[in-house]
C-alpha cells in the first residue's frame, strides 16, 4: 500500500522499517495496522505520520506475541523457523522485501543496537516502577540479543 500510493514510498519505507523495528525492541504488541496512518502534508503530497500510541504492551500482558504485524505472510524465514523469533536475519529479509538495500537496514539495525545504553539510561532516569524497570530492561536486552542473533 506505501509503495502504491504514497509518492516518496522509498523515504516511508525507511520510516516504517524503523518504526516496525523499534516496536519489536520495546515490546510494542500492540503496533497493528490502525497505527499506521498516511496524512496529506502542506505540500500537497501524502506520507505517513509521525508514530503514535508508542507503548510497551509486553509490561502489562507478557505472553502476547512479539510483533502485533508478521513480518512475513506467506513464508518464514530459516532462522524463525529454527528460533521462533524474529532475529537479525528477519529484519534483513524484511527491510529487502520492502525495497532497502542490505547496507542501509544494516545501518539501521546498527543504530538501534548501538543505542542501547542510553536507552537503559533513560529507562533507569524514567517514573516506572523498579519492578516495571527490571521487567522492562529484561525484556528490552532480550529483543537486543535477538537482533544480534544471526541464523546463517
Amino acid at each position: 500500500m506505501i509503495k502504491k500510493y504514497l509518492p516518496a514510498y522509498k523515504v516511508e519505507m525507511v520510516h516504517y522499517f524503523k518504526l516496525l523495528l523499534f516496536n519489536y525492541l520495546v515490546g510494542n504488541g500492540d503496533a497493528h495496522l490502525k497505527n499506521f496512518s498516511v496524512l496529506q502534508r502542506s505540500t500537497n503530497d501524502y506520507g505517513l505520520t509521525p508514530a503514535y500510541d508508542l507503548l510497551s504492551s509486553s509490561l502489562h500482558l507478557p505472553n502476547e506475541s512479539r510483533t502485533a504485524l508478521e513480518l512475513f505472510e506467506e513464508h518464514e524465514t530459516k532462522s524463525f523457523e529454527a528460533n521462533g523469533f524474529y532475529a537479525y536475519d528477519d529484519f534483513v529479509a524484511f527491510g529487502e522485501k520492502l525495497g532497502l538495500s542490505v547496507k542501509m537496514i544494516e545501518n539501521i539495525i546498527k543504530t538501534f543496537i548501538g543505542n542501547e545504553p542510553k536507552v537503559l539510561k533513560l529507562l533507569e532516569e524514567s517514573f516506572l516502577s523498579q519492578e516495571a524497570k527490571e521487567r522492562y530492561k529484561i525484556l528490552f536486552l532480550n529483543r537486543i540479543k535477538a537482533l544480534k542473533y544471526r541464523f546463517l
